[in-house]
């Protein structure tokens, strides 16, 4: 069993010092409320790539660290999979999927996450959230805040990835897993800053996912003259086309993604879909949050209807979870897709009603959409793991 490391402060070439060997850390996290929460302190990480933080770049081309080929999975309960499309399943989200609480957290960075093969082998979660920072060793850490908030259980990017490629391997009849990026340097050093460097982002990303198992923007768009034509004219993937893949989404609608864009007006080439820019040719995912507001509620539904994905949020850590149930009521019922929570478990906000977590109805990995889903869609035929892998969904 191995201690959760930390990005934090002091380390040369880094954000921040390795506390992996830190008693106190472990100590802390393990007298957590609940055995959910404390299992993000120590994690087994016999399976997964980052065991070995400092192994060199492996190439892209090659199989799981576990050493097992990736291999197509198709159980024959996934009866609509050639009808369902991506637009039309609603999933569980976490905020920040990698933060553990750090004893100078602010009252609203008082949660733990477990580590991200917990998350999607036993939590139901099909989409996760990393913040990047750039090291002076021009590597990429994830972490929240420097000094502040630095705790995390993957502290390299890249290992954060091979422990989803890792679990994907293992599962290859998941639903595509949505990872979202964001540039987190606002408080990092001007040479630190990933404005126009998000080509670090993407080399990163291809030493650990091979480019077919990435849902592209090129893909979606397929011929059309932008992403805005093709999900009008064709629509998004079928499920069938997005098993055991990933694909990812940048967290950010100011500098990084205007550099990224006239880079690549119409995400040409590119690996990661850009967030919000309603109306604009690259435009394909939105960010709503609140949808127990009136206004916000009718927005999501638009869109939707628009052929949009829609990232909307169940709650926060600082929701009292009266408010929660209805918020995340109302954004099942909205049509939203990507559905953000950070109670995946009951206890991992420490300062908030220990009895409370946002799941999908039943539990289950993913349900038809309330919106837009077809006729005969049922949470049953969306997934099903395989059977000497992880439990059925």
């Amino acid at each position: 069993m191995l201690a959760l490391t930390a990005a934090g402060c002091g380390s040369s070439g880094s954000q921040g010092a390795d506390l992996a060997g830190s008693d106190a850390l472990a100590d802390d996290v393990a007298d957590a409320s609940t055995p959910d929460v404390a299992d993000a302190a120590v994690h087994d990480t016999t399976n997964d790539s980052a065991i070995d933080a400092d192994d060199d770049l492996i190439p892209s081309d090659v199989t799981s660290d576990d050493g097992d080929a990736w291999v197509p999975f198709y159980p024959d309960t996934l009866v609509m999979d050639d009808v369902i499309r991506l637009n039309q399943i609603q999933i569980k989200g976490t905020h920040n999927s990698y933060h553990i609480e750090s004893p100078e957290s602010l009252p609203q960075w008082r949660y733990t996450m477990a580590p991200l093969d917990v998350q999607l082998e036993s939590q139901a979660v099909r989409q996760i959230e990393l913040d990047i920072h750039l090291t002076y060793d021009n590597d990429l850490e994830v972490f929240h805040v420097p000094f502040a908030d630095p705790l995390s259980t993957c502290v390299k990017f890249k290992d954060c990835l091979r422990i989803v490629r890792n679990w994907s391997d293992r599962n290859p009849s998941h639903l595509p897993i949505f990872i979202l990026i964001e540039p987190k340097d606002d408080m990092d050093g001007e040479d630190l800053k990933l404005v126009g460097r998000l080509d670090l982002v993407e080399q990163e990303i291809l030493t650990v996912f091979r480019r077919e198992r990435i849902i592209t923007p090129d893909e979606v768009r397929n011929g059309h003259s932008s992403l805005r034509e093709a999900l009008v004219q064709d629509g998004w993937p079928t499920l069938g086309q997005s098993r055991g893949r990933v694909m990812f989404l940048m967290l950010d609608n100011a500098e990084h993604l205007d550099a990224y864009v006239l880079q690549r007006p119409n995400l040409e080439g590119a690996l990661i879909f850009g967030r919000n820019g309603r109306g604009e040719p690259w435009s394909s995912i939105l960010e709503l949050m609140h949808p127990d507001r009136e206004s916000r509620f009718q927005e999501i539904q638009s869109a939707v209807d628009e052929n949009y994905l829609v990232r909307s949020n169940a709650d926060d850590s600082d929701t009292p979870a009266a408010e929660a149930e209805v918020k995340g009521a109302k954004a099942i019922e909205s049509g939203a897709h990507l559905i953000n929570t950070d109670h995946p478990v009951m206890g991992s906000v420490s300062n908030q009603d220990p009895d409370y977590k946002f799941d999908l109805p039943d539990g289950v990995t993913a349900i038809c959409n309330a919106k837009n889903a077809p006729e005969g869609c049922t949470p049953e035929i969306l997934e099903r793991l395989k059977p000497d892998y992880g439990a059925s969904n």
